[in-house]
């Protein structure tokens, strides 16, 4: 392959992305996931309405992962609320999220789990 050729090959595949970009902007732009209302917590709903159709499938099965967790425990400490979560399906295994909050306002958020 020439230079030449090369070039032209690379501005035709570069056309393709940007296209194939551009279709789905439009229909993210025009389309909201399907959540079924009955069923959908109101983070769902807020998700739909936030995150492209594809990247919302994602988040939707991450949403899914949390009903198998529980807040078992709540330790108050004025600006300092530690939330000690379990599964719902075995209470050995625990972490703890930390919210430190600034005048009513969540200022910053820790876990144990270093996931957050």
């Amino acid at each position: 392959m020439t230079l030449f050729d090369m070039l032209q090959h690379y501005e035709h595949c570069l056309s393709n992305l940007r296209r194939n970009e551009a279709k789905l902007d439009v229909t993210a732009s025009q389309f909201v996931p399907f959540t079924d209302l009955d069923d959908a917590d109101n983070i769902e709903k807020d998700a739909a309405e936030v995150f492209t159709p594809t990247v919302f499938a994602l988040v939707k099965k991450k949403i899914g992962c949390i009903n198998n967790y529980a807040i078992c425990e709540i330790l108050d400490g004025g600006e300092r609320v530690t939330y000690v979560v379990s599964a719902k399906n075995n209470n050995d295994w625990k972490f703890y999220v930390d919210c430190d909050f600034t005048e009513s306002m969540l200022d910053k958020i820790g876990c144990s789990c270093c996931k957050l």
